[in-house]
């Protein structure tokens, strides 16, 4: 479940030894976006993140009415977090998680209070802590304690990834393993709302959502930047966050739909699929950190200068990132099939999954999905399994088989498109 194995260790709340470089500095050029465009806050999903620290990640400027999050970072522990932290400490615990690669204790610990929770990473040598009862008159406040030996843009990367996933998934979202794209569907405009239209609203378009589920070898990423470059729009990539919505009054509590939330205008992608999909371009790009081997591909955003994908510098008709919520109109679990290579078959095939097929993978693409199958509360795992269901009897989901290479990505587009016609 994922690529190369990085899902598993992802879901133990990690960045995997491939992904991080424990020595090394700083990467040049952190944050270079804010720096220039002199934009707000910096955002995710529907929060605002005010950070005083350089961002190495690229994030989209937060949008109206995003609830703000004051991120603060340090090296010990102030003393207005002193006391909740020893309480943190001798608390129950919620979950724990062993990352893969050291084996012994859990590497990762939620712990909770009736005030507040901790999230331990000893992998990363850092501690995040949050309130649960939000101050009046500011901002909450979530603590970054880096110990000893941790890199901030290490940390960074969890923060963005494994602790916002953590909170989206405690306040009732799915947070998933997947990438995720904006496709025009239609033209009526008041089918879908503001949500469902392009971004800059001219065009009359309304547009949906697909996601692409992780899966071992699926290539998530690469039909998400393929889809990008015909025109489509960016919505997540990694990590997609998925709000259920409730129907209409009088109608079933499964009668809504769901969208998806916009993540980051950035993808990571490998250097030989970057450079076959970008050309001289990829030459460019910069590693996701120091010694990684995937590059982080900037997505032209509203807001923000540069950007690869969507640019000129690529292909004139691609899209660009979608700073709007999007509903989704399908799920679909990606598989490539090497031995259709070898037969010389180019059938692209979209075929149904059975119920409990569909729950399984749901629950198998969260994102924080080592943490989430610890839980200790009976009631938090049965909200999960809600959660699942009520996103599948809300969405369709179909597994995607397609030849391995990047040859057949375009009929896999075409199948796509067809499938989406269909209703």
């Amino acid at each position: 479940m994922g690529e190369s194995g990085n899902v598993a260790r992802r879901n133990a709340g990690g960045v995997s030894p491939d992904e991080a470089n424990p020595g090394g500095a700083d990467p040049e050029g952190a944050n270079p976006e804010w720096a220039r465009a002199g934009s707000g806050n910096p955002g995710a999903f529907d929060v605002a993140l005010c950070i005083d620290r350089p961002l190495h990640q690229r994030l989209m400027p937060a949008l109206e009415g995003s609830r703000k999050v004051d991120v603060r970072v340090c090296g010990e522990l102030p003393d207005s977090w002193a006391t909740r932290a020893r309480e943190l400490r001798d608390a129950p615990i919620l979950a724990t998680g062993v990352t893969p690669w050291q084996e012994g204790q859990p590497t990762t610990v939620l712990q909770s209070t009736a005030a507040a929770q901790a999230l331990r990473l000893d992998h990363a040598a850092t501690d995040f802590y949050w309130p649960l009862v939000e101050p009046e008159g500011r901002p909450p406040e979530l603590l970054v304690h880096l110990r000893p030996g941790a890199r901030w843009e290490v940390a960074e990367i969890q923060l963005l990834g494994t602790v916002l996933a953590l909170q989206m998934e405690l306040q009732g979202r799915l947070a998933l393993h997947a990438s995720a794209v904006a496709i025009d569907v239609g033209s009526e405009r008041a089918a879908l709302g503001p949500g469902g239209l392009r971004a800059d609203g001219s065009a009359g378009k309304v547009s949906a959502a697909v996601l692409f589920l992780a899966a071992h070898g699926g290539g998530k990423t690469t039909l998400a930047l393929d889809f990008v470059r015909a025109g489509a729009d960016l919505v997540a990539d990694d990590l997609s966050i998925v709000e259920l919505e409730p129907g209409e009054a009088g109608g079933s509590g499964d009668s809504g739909g769901a969208k998806v939330w916009p993540a980051f205008p950035q993808m990571r992608l490998w250097p030989d699929h970057a450079a076959t999909l970008l050309g001289e371009v990829a030459e460019r790009l910069s590693p996701v950190l120091p010694g990684a081997p995937k590059l982080r591909v900037p997505v032209a955003c509203e807001g923000l200068p540069g950007g690869v994908v969507g640019s000129l510098e690529t292909t004139a008709q691609a899209g660009s990132f979608r700073r709007r919520p999007v509903p989704l109109r399908r799920l679909y679990l990606p598989q490539r099939e090497e031995s259709a290579r070898e037969a010389r078959i180019e059938a692209v095939r979209i075929e149904p999954l059975s119920g409990p097929e569909m729950l399984m993978e749901v629950l198998r693409a969260a994102f924080v999905g080592g943490l989430l199958e610890r839980l200790q509360d009976p009631r938090r795992r049965q909200g999960r399994l809600d959660l699942a269901a009520g996103l599948l009897s809300r969405v369709p989901m179909k597994r995607l088989i397609y030849p391995s290479g990047l040859e057949h990505l375009s009929a896999v587009r075409a199948a796509v498109e067809k499938d989406l016609a269909s209703g």
